[in-house]
């Protein structure tokens, strides 16, 4: 028995050595784990520029020198939009970024070297984009997430809501909302995770002011913004909660 429980421990440990990840990314000071996605919302300013998102600041969390590789692979790009990444420097539209990490060394996301994508968008839709980081010497050492990059204020909707704000934020246990909007009551204030769940959700009464309390909030990055009668979210900032 005692050999078998052995064996069993020794069979853990070593699927644990496999399966552990040398890196960590870090978006907004969270975790960027294997297989989330960052929802990552565009208005009417950004057609035709391109926006800086993700910006990932990442970890070297091995004991030894790494060889990383990144790579881009475009899930779905609606027409019209366009995508790199950039890392160490440089930018790519395809293909593959090598470079090394020191053991422990950290690129901050306001470092030189740090990870960011150029997303351009000349028309309204949805892309969905997959981003990998890889041990070059081991590949299934290696985290891929997805950035899905969604039209949230359209031209006609920028009459609706003239002025949002959230305060104190960063905030902890309560947060009020001011909005300045035609909406009335025909809506509702949305606080969203960076997954696109929905944290709480309000209807609107007509009053321009809405508190919500935190209480089981994890503490993180969000979304908070105002969607209209038919769901659709016409105006998206970020919030901090500590």
């Amino acid at each position: 028995m005692k050999k078998i429980f052995t064996t069993v421990v020794a069979l853990a440990f070593l699927s644990a050595m496999v399966s552990a990840q040398s890196v960590q990314l870090y978006y907004d000071g969270n975790a960027v784990n294997d297989g989330d996605t960052l929802y990552i919302p565009y208005t009417s300013f950004d057609i035709g520029e391109f926006l800086v998102e993700p910006l990932l600041g990442f970890s070297n969390v091995s004991g030894n020198a790494l060889t990383l590789t990144t790579r881009i692979a475009e899930e779905y790009l609606a027409p019209g939009h366009s995508i790199q990444m950039c890392v160490n420097g440089q930018c790519y539209a395809t293909g593959t970024a090598t470079f090394e990490l020191a053991a422990g060394e950290t690129v901050s996301a306001e470092d030189e070297r740090s990870f960011h994508a150029n997303f351009t968008p000349d028309n309204e839709g949805t892309s969905v984009v997959k981003f990998t980081f890889e041990n070059a010497n081991n590949t299934s050492d290696a985290v891929s997430f997805y950035a899905m990059y969604y039209y949230a204020t359209g031209v006609s909707d920028l009459s609706a809501v003239q002025e949002m704000n959230a305060y104190p934020n960063p905030a902890t246990s309560m947060v009020t909302v001011e909005y300045s909007s035609a909406l009335g009551n025909r809506g509702s204030i949305v606080i969203k995770n960076l997954l696109g769940g929905v944290v709480s959700r309000h209807s609107l009464d007509g009053s321009g002011k809405c508190q919500i309390s935190l209480s089981g909030v994890p503490a993180g990055v969000y979304f908070y913004g105002l969607e209209d009668a038919s769901g659709k979210m016409i105006c998206t900032k970020k919030l901090l909660v500590k």
